[in-house]
């Protein structure tokens, strides 16, 4: 007597295609404790603030550009961090770093921060929150 097994093999193919990523990492929030200020006008104009640890004191931030798309709920602030210029220290400080928003109308927004070190680099996404207007 003959016995015919028949074993069925599921063969997986994963593709990688060129350009895609093969891991994922979160990346820890650099802006920390930020804060919502908002002017006493009218209609009120809205700010937030940070605080981001530079690696020697006299480091400044330049808003770039804060576009806000009431559409999408979308802003986008580009920060510009200024070295202080000479020497200095090597101590981690921690800088405040404030980014108009202006006027929001009422509605859930993402915020992006987008940074880069010295005029002559591209910004990069460095965080991004989540906030109301009210």
């Amino acid at each position: 007597m003959r016995t015919l097994i028949c074993i069925s093999l599921l063969v997986l193919s994963v593709t990688v295609r060129a350009g895609s990523a093969t891991k994922l990492t979160l990346v820890e929030p650099t802006f920390e404790n930020p804060q919502i200020v908002v002017a006493t006008s009218m209609p009120p104009q809205f700010e937030i603030t940070f605080r981001r640890n530079m690696p020697t004191t006299g480091w400044d931030h330049t808003v770039d550009s804060v576009t806000v798309d009431e559409e999408s709920r979308r802003i986008v602030a580009k920060v510009t961090e200024v070295h202080p210029g000479g020497m200095s220290a090597q101590v981690i400080t921690p800088t405040k770093c404030r980014v108009p928003l202006g006027r929001l109308a009422p509605g859930r927004y993402l915020l992006e921060l987008w940074v880069r070190r010295g005029a002559e680099r591209p910004h990069t996404l460095a965080q991004a929150l989540v906030v109301i207007a009210r």
